[in-house]
């Protein structure tokens, strides 16, 4: 299963490509730090997890989702509410202040669901009030 991580900041995109890199059947494909190379390394490397930081995708956050759409999104925030990037197309939403085990969780049942040839489920969105 091929992954591209997405974020500003490099020490995040590292740790990120290291966490995922523990499971065997997980092979890195590129890193992007702005939306136009995250784009256009999707576009090249076809991948089939993105790791995308919701402040990377800029002011139109649902048009570069829908360019990710050959590719489950899961989106990383450190100040949002869930429905938020849900509502604009990401599959799975993991808060950054999350204790690790949550992204694990995430990425694990990405896998498996991958590896049984089952999609992503539809995301979850809470009713609004």
């Amino acid at each position: 299963m091929r992954f591209v991580v997405a974020d500003r900041q490099p020490s995040t995109r590292s740790a990120l490509k290291l966490l995922v890199e523990q499971y065997p059947d997980m092979e890195y494909a590129g890193g992007a730090g702005d939306t136009e190379s995250l784009v256009k390394l999707a576009r090249s490397v076809k991948p089939d997890l993105t790791l995308v930081e919701w402040e990377l995708l800029g002011v139109w956050p649902k048009g570069t989702l829908a360019d990710l759409k050959n590719s489950v999104v899961v989106v990383l925030s450190c100040c949002l509410d869930r429905s938020v990037p849900l509502e604009a197309g990401a599959d799975y939403y993991v808060s950054k202040v999350d204790k690790p085990e949550r992204l694990i969780g995430v990425i694990e049942d990405i896998r498996t669901r991958f590896n049984a040839g089952v999609a992503a489920p539809a995301p979850s969105v809470p009713p609004n009030p």
